[in-house]
């Protein structure tokens, strides 16, 4: 299995298992401005995401001064998006904790197209009407209906939409990335925004079973009326929790101190946050 340490080997994580991991590193290009066309899950799942259509290949962007100088990809055009066949990896069922974390600049898109939403990343049928209505989509949308930013988690299937939306203040900040985390723990939504949690949007009881429907990351989908980021996103880790009563909090904040302490986001934890002065230098590793 997969879990999260630190350097030193402890800080382990307790409640959860480590099912994607994309990062930076794991993108096979070179130069700012090149296209991304593969993203290698560090995970150790072999859950790799790629593109093979060169129009919506997303551009590795250049070295971020504002983000220790790393660099991130960019889903520029409506389509741009990484996409992989993740079977059942990153699945969850109808009352286990779990989260996905994102590290991605955050800006005002409500001006930036006509189409609304612009989505952070997805897994299964978007539309809920697979072979055999089976199929239980998550999708992750920042969500421009009106010019207040809104993030919205879907859970799509043919029974029906389940919706989750929170509406954190943001600072808008072009060259900061921001660290964004949506799960459901003991049965309750949840939604942190550089580590401070909104108010639950209420019970999550749906399951998530991508029925090995394609996953995408950094990009919209054709077919539900959405876009790419076009902002630089860095990173999106998925732990699924081992439990179920909430216990994944533990983890989910050593996620935060991970993704604070490698970006040098420190500053925007909260006073209190358990790795606001020594965050864990952290890795995820088989």
């Amino acid at each position: 299995s997969t879990s999260l340490v630190d350097r030193e080997g402890n800080l382990s994580a307790t409640a959860s298992t480590c099912e994607l991991w994309l990062n930076p590193e794991g993108m096979e290009t070179n130069d700012a401005g090149d296209k991304v066309t593969t993203c290698v899950d560090a995970s150790g799942n072999g859950r790799d995401f790629s593109q093979s259509n060169t129009s919506d290949q997303p551009e590795y962007s250049a070295k971020n001064s504002s983000a220790n100088n790393f660099r991130a990809m960019t889903a520029l055009n409506s389509g741009d998006q990484l996409n992989a066949s993740l079977g059942t990896g990153i699945d969850h069922d109808t009352t286990q904790d779990w989260c996905w974390g994102f590290v991605a600049i955050l800006q005002d898109q409500h001006a930036n197209s006509g189409v609304n939403q612009c989505t952070m990343a997805y897994n299964g049928n978007t539309t809920g009407n697979g072979s055999g209505n089976n199929e239980f989509s998550c999708v992750f949308r920042y969500n421009t209906l009106d010019a207040n930013e809104r993030f919205q988690l879907r859970k799509y299937h043919a029974g029906g939409l389940a919706t989750f939306t929170y509406n954190p203040d943001i600072t808008f900040n072009a060259n900061q990335p921001q660290i964004v985390i949506i799960g459901r723990g003991n049965g309750n939504s949840f939604f942190r925004l550089n580590g401070t949690a909104e108010s639950s949007q209420g019970t999550d009881s749906r399951a998530h079973t991508a029925q090995g429907v394609d996953g995408g990351w950094g990009g919209g989908y054709q077919s539900s009326n959405t876009r790419g980021f076009q902002d630089p996103m860095f990173e999106w880790v998925v732990l699924n929790g081992t439990g179920t009563t909430g216990a994944i909090d533990t983890d989910v904040e050593k996620l935060e101190g991970y993704f604070a302490q490698k970006y040098g986001l420190l500053d925007l934890l909260p006073a209190g946050h358990t790795y606001k002065s020594d965050a864990p230098r952290a890795s995820i590793t088989v």
